[in-house]
C-alpha cells in the first residue's frame, strides 16, 4: 500500500491459531466496511503446510503452528485522515483481540517496538542477539526491525 508522496501509513499483523472461522470473518468484513480512506488494506495469509513441518527453533521465526496471519494497513494524505485512519486501525485491532495469537511475523511490523520484534522471534530472540553479535558488531544493519547487537 503506497499513496503519493507525502502521504503516511501504517500496518499491523497478527496471527490466528485457527483457520478462520465465520465470526472472524464477520469481524473483518465489517471493520473493512468502516474504512475511512482509500488507502485501506486487509490481507489473510494461510501459513500452516510445510512451515508448519519445521521445528519451532530450527529457524528465526518460530510461530509455526499458526494458521492464518492478517495485515491491516492504512495510509492518509491529510491530517485528518490520519487521524481517522490510525482510529479505525486501532478500532480494528479492538475487535480482533479475542481470535489472535499475539504472533506476528517480523517482517509486517510497522514501528511498534522492541518489545514487538521480541514476540516475533520468541524464544529464538536470544540465539538472533547472539547472531547479530557476531556478525554486526556495529549494528549496521539496522534499518529494519532491529535486533541490537549484546
Amino acid at each position: 500500500m503506497t499513496g503519493p508522496p507525502g502521504s503516511g501509513k501504517t500496518m499491523l499483523a497478527r496471527a490466528l491459531p485457527t483457520i478462520l472461522p465465520p465470526i472472524t470473518i464477520d469481524v473483518l468484513v465489517g471493520a473493512y466496511a468502516k474504512e475511512p480512506t482509500p488507502f485501506g488494506e486487509l490481507m489473510i495469509d494461510h501459513y500452516g503446510g510445510g512451515m508448519g513441518r519445521v521445528a519451532p527453533e530450527a529457524m528465526a521465526y518460530p510461530h509455526r503452528t499458526e494458521e492464518i496471519n492478517v495485515v491491516g494497513s492504512t495510509g492518509w494524505t491529510t491530517p485528518a485522515d490520519e487521524i481517522a485512519a490510525k482510529q479505525w486501525m486501532d478500532e480494528l485491532w479492538a475487535a480482533m483481540q479475542p481470535h489472535l495469537s499475539g504472533s506476528v511475523f517480523v517482517g509486517y511490523l510497522d514501528r511498534e517496538g522492541t518489545e514487538r520484534v521480541k514476540a516475533a522471534y520468541g524464544a529464538n530472540y536470544a540465539r538472533s542477539v547472539e547472531i547479530k553479535r557476531r556478525c554486526d558488531p556495529t549494528n549496521l544493519f539496522r534499518m529494519n526491525q532491529n535486533i541490537a547487537p549484546a
